[in-house]
């Protein structure tokens, strides 16, 4: 018998793709994860935010890191997690990610904290809708290895 992955909140819904859990992915590659990375800016280039989040559940964990910079200045904060038992929630330390409407609109927040006095709330809302890349595959030289294989 097969063993399977554990159970977790998002197994009751009908939107399974693999016949395993939602805590497992379809393939056992350490580094196979999801990510989100945002940036804003005003034309003036005054200030930026940034955030960024990665998913890893063949290593069972959860990273982010959220950030500010003014001028030359910049204020980063970065935290991490285990991602089980809770890996429906987006979230590590201080930084968060909140889908409000799929394929529409996301928050990104960084909330008050101990490290650094700079926090955000932003929400990003798509102007146009939202569209696949062409997914790429690369391959070493040799052929041996997949150096690459992402959908954006």
């Amino acid at each position: 018998m097969r063993p399977l992955g554990p159970l977790v909140p998002a197994d009751e819904t009908f939107h399974h793709q693999i016949t395993d859990t939602f805590a497992t992915v379809g393939q056992s590659d350490r580094s196979w994860t999801e990510k989100v990375c945002a940036m804003a800016a005003p034309a003036d280039g005054g200030w930026q935010v940034a955030f960024g989040m990665g998913k890893y559940p063949n290593r069972n964990v959860l990273d982010a890191y959220a950030g500010v910079s003014r001028g030359r200045e910049q204020w980063t904060v970065r935290a991490s997690r285990r991602l089980f038992p809770d890996t429906d929630r987006l979230e590590a330390g201080p930084i968060s990610y909140e889908v409000l409407e799929p394929l529409r609109r996301v928050q990104f927040r960084l909330a008050p904290n101990d490290v650094l006095p700079v926090s955000f709330v932003w929400t990003f809302t798509a102007a146009l809708p939202a569209v696949l890349e062409e997914a790429e595959h690369h391959r070493s030289r040799d052929a041996m290895r997949v150096d690459a294989d992402i959908v954006r």
